[in-house]
């Protein structure tokens, strides 16, 4: 049987400062609601506030952002963002975000991030226990 990914779901509504001159938001606030959404989903949905994920024995760097702007997001518009983790590997883990509302898909992100150890510093494998917070109904053994 195939995990299941938690699914994280956040919404937003696009600021005044956030506005270009052509009524829509600026292409760099798009990173900011996806990497906000992110640490939204893991205190919602996993409980873990700043404080706590700075507890945890590893560190998630992003080291490559993929963006693909599709339509543009308006003025005050709502929209609202869901994200998973695609896949895990031994040192890195994809994460899968879109952007949209119920009509249209304004944007998709794809983040990588790599694991690092808390004390060494160095690239480490993610922890079993870690991986299965993100995954509906596995145990963490």
């Amino acid at each position: 049987m195939e995990k299941q990914p938690i699914v994280f779901k956040s919404t937003h509504r696009a600021k005044f400062s956030e506005i270009d001159l052509h009524g829509h938001m600026n292409n760099e606030h798009y990173l900011s609601y996806f990497m906000d959404h992110r640490f939204i989903g893991l205190r919602e949905n996993l409980g873990w506030d700043l404080v706590t994920i700075a507890k945890l024995p590893v560190l998630f760097v992003v080291n490559n952002v993929n963006i693909s702007y599709l339509k543009p997001v308006k003025a005050d518009q709502a929209f609202q963002i869901s994200s998973h983790v695609e896949i895990f590997n031994e040192s890195t883990c994809t994460i899968s975000c879109t952007m949209g509302d119920e009509k249209n898909i304004y944007s998709k992100c794809e983040m990588k991030l790599t694991c690092i150890d808390q004390k060494s510093r160095q690239v480490s494998e993610w922890p079993k226990e870690l991986i299965s917070k993100f995954y509906q109904g596995v145990s963490d053994a």
